[in-house]
């Protein structure tokens, strides 16, 4: 019983430490704090950082459900979990590359604009195409 819960505390961990990188890794890839913007009511900032933990919290899903359960099955949780926070960044990096105007600026916006639900849309998307190479 302590064996299990153990491993449930390791799992949960590096699902943490994933979202916590990723949310920084945005935070990185975005002009001014994150953090500040939401506590602030930037709803851009809000709805990029919240489909961002959601997207990781999907891959850290899949990750450790189809790595197996066990010690054997967490430095793969922790491997698809880095990757997810990679792909993300890049899809990002890509989406402000192919976008016109100041892509990442514009997220961080006082204003609610329309590029926020994309950018959240392409978090959701990438994530899905990470958790579907997990299967």
């Amino acid at each position: 019983m302590f064996e299990l819960a153990a491993q449930a505390l390791a799992y949960s961990g590096v699902g943490l430490a994933i979202l916590v990188a990723g949310y920084f890794v945005v935070d990185v890839l975005t002009p001014g704090h994150l953090g500040r913007q939401v506590a602030e009511g930037n709803a851009n900032a809000a709805i990029l950082v919240g489909a961002t933990l959601v997207s990781l919290g999907l891959i850290e899903y899949f990750a450790i459900y189809f790595t197996g359960a066990g010690w054997s099955g967490l430095d793969d949780a922790l491997l698809f979990g880095i990757l997810g926070v990679v792909v993300q960044g890049i899809g990002f990096l890509v989406l402000a590359a192919i976008s016109p105007g100041r892509f990442a600026a514009t997220v961080m916006s006082d204003r609610f604009h329309p590029v926020s639900v994309v950018a959240a849309s392409a978090q959701v998307g990438v994530a899905l195409i990470v958790c579907a190479s997990l299967t």
